[in-house]
């Protein structure tokens, strides 16, 4: 039979059909894939690696079935699976190929993660959807990890502040939503248990109180880890003060009887500071720092109570918020300076050393003490690069003495707390001594009690170092802090500085006298130097002399003064 031209290229045409057919089946069923077919929202046809990752022995069994046998009832977020199934149909037919994430479900109950991508073909007068299944249970599960550990505290697993200003972002925004408030729960003396009894202990401590917490959280009430000792509440439905207290004395209510743990018996302190929207418009942040203003008042007031956020602390607030930053301009813009307190021997008369105290030159105000914007500068943080500056300085400065004939003398910077805690302060010394080339021995660095107290296990090693290298170390304020032999015993200290608060009214007060000459017998049993601060009359420094009390500084010699005037004082010093 002869086949016309005609009949001849219908055929090849068939032929390629049937070919073209046969071949997307093979690449289908072959493929490893997850890939399904889908009309009218049902499966029409998938592969053997789509049966694989749902949990079905064939290919076959899926025919016939739709999504939602295999989705729970909620996809995350909220919403209902049926609707976010005609969601994403819809779209895929709209815009011809859709991509999303799904969550899915093995046969045996497993939940799967899924992403997919689908296209829509039309076949004739056909809608066909076509699948293309992806596993991403493992990426998903690293990602909610990497998420988990971001948003909660490892040693609590409570949400963290960044979750808590997540949660408290969106209840704020809503309009007209004025009854939210935020309980900042803090464990006095926090960082003492953790120097005293290790951070185990503190970790034990932390979980304790989070315990204790739990217990008293009404539904819907959120708790979370901040940072170091402090949690805190998020509660809803509180419209008035009267609410807020009485939430707040259901807490402290909690921490009235002793408690055991590893080392240690007795009743732990907690302080707390309540902040509410309370009729204005306010954002997570602000809400929070109230909370935390309301918390400094309440531990500073009296430890173990409460402190509700009242307009004259927003005032504080505010004034905090400025001189912080005006003190970064005064930083940037030179507007600090250095004023010196001479150090007088108190055998020879001979000026020893100086107390170098910093000052502010505000453009505005005029000249201003460190009580001005001491305690702003430790809060903010500011501190650090604020005695970074003043290490710099007052090494400069010794070295030019030096240069000029001072010879036996020391020069005291104070270190706050703050500095040890950023853990930067001995390389910050070390650079200044070493980028201006003044010996070890004429520098002094003084600590409080309270500083050294809490950082105690950290910091003896840190003045070690520095005693070896011939750096001089005192203890501002002595008598106001920890003041005991055992203590003090541990710590290779050159210096004791008897706190002024002795030494004014010294000669009136006979329980200050008794004080002072105790600091003093103390002292020479350990071998330290004592240098008595605020000394105004001539009567109290005979006294000292007496007493044994080696050095003395205060307004009978000096106030601070600027360098020129400082060195028109040690004019006759100099070789």
């Amino acid at each position: 039979m002869t086949r016309t031209p005609s009949s001849t290229l219908q055929h090849d045409k068939q032929m390629q059909d049937l070919l073209s057919a046969h071949t997307l089946s093979e690449l289908f069923h072959a493929t490893a894939l997850p890939t399904v077919l889908l009309k009218d929202g049902k499966f029409v046809a998938a592969n053997t690696a789509c049966a694989s990752l749902l949990g079905l022995s064939s290919a076959e069994a899926l025919v016939g079935l739709t999504p939602l046998d295999f989705s729970p009832v909620l996809q995350p977020g909220g919403e209902h699976t049926q609707q976010r199934i005609n969601e994403t149909l819809g779209a895929a037919v709209a815009r011809g190929a859709n991509e999303f994430d799904w969550e899915a479900m093995h046969r045996d109950g497993t939940k799967l993660y899924i992403r997919i991508n689908l296209t829509a073909l039309h076949i004739e007068d056909d809608l066909i959807i076509h699948a293309v299944l992806q596993d991403v249970t493992r990426e998903r599960a690293q990602r909610d990890q990497l998420s988990y550990i971001a948003y909660h505290d490892s040693v609590t697993e409570l949400p963290n502040r960044h979750q808590c200003l997540t949660d408290l972002g969106p209840l704020l925004r809503q309009e007209g939503r004025k009854d939210v408030c935020i309980i900042k729960v803090g464990i006095d003396q926090f960082s003492n248990f953790n120097n005293v009894f290790g951070t185990a202990f503190g970790d034990e401590l932390l979980c304790k109180v989070r315990n204790a917490l739990l217990k008293v959280l009404r539904d819907g009430d959120r708790l979370y880890r901040i940072s170091g000792g402090r949690f805190a509440i998020l509660l809803e439905g509180i419209t008035n003060r009267n609410q807020a207290i009485y939430n707040c004395e259901r807490v402290l209510q909690l921490f009235e009887s002793p408690v055991g743990l590893d080392g240690f018996k007795g009743r732990i302190l907690i302080s707390l500071g309540c902040s509410l929207v309370d009729g204005y418009d306010i954002d997570a942040e602000t809400l929070l720092q109230e909370s935390q203003i309301a918390l400094s008042e309440a531990k500073s007031t009296r430890q173990g109570s409460y402190m509700l956020f009242e307009a004259e602390m927003r005032q504080k607030r505010d004034r905090f918020l400025t001189i912080r930053e005006e003190l970064r301009r005064a930083l940037r813009n030179n507007e600090l300076e250095l004023y010196y307190q001479p150090q007088v021997d108190l055998r020879s008369k001979r000026i020893v050393g100086a107390e170098s105290l910093i000052r502010w030159n505000h453009p505005i105000r005029g000249v201003l003490p460190p009580a001005e914007f001491i305690t702003i500068a430790e809060d903010s943080g500011l501190i650090v690069e604020m005695t970074r500056w003043i290490l710099q300085q007052v090494c400069h400065q010794g070295a030019i003495w030096k240069t000029a004939g001072w010879s036996d003398f020391t020069l005291a910077v104070n270190l706050a707390a703050k500095h040890f805690e950023y853990g930067l302060v001995q390389q910050d010394v070390q650079l200044a001594l070493e980028s201006t080339g003044l010996a070890a021995e004429h520098l002094e660095l003084e600590m409080t009690e309270s500083a050294l107290f809490e950082h105690t296990d950290s910091l003896v090693s840190l003045l070690d170092k520095w005693r070896t290298q011939g750096i001089k170390l005192a203890i501002d304020d002595f008598g106001t802090g920890y003041s005991n032999l055992a203590y003090l015993s541990q710590l290779p200290i050159s210096k004791l500085k008897i706190d002024q608060s002795f030494i004014r009214d010294y000669v009136h007060n006979k329980n200050h006298r008794i004080i002072v000459q105790t600091i003093i017998l103390m002292a020479k049993s350990l071998k330290i130097t004592t240098l008595a601060e605020g000394v105004e009359e001539e009567s109290t420094r005979t006294t000292l002399y007496a007493m044994g009390c080696d050095a003395m500084q205060g307004y009978l010699i000096s106030r601070p003064v600027p360098v020129k005037e400082f060195e028109a004082l040690i004019a006759d010093q100099f070789v």
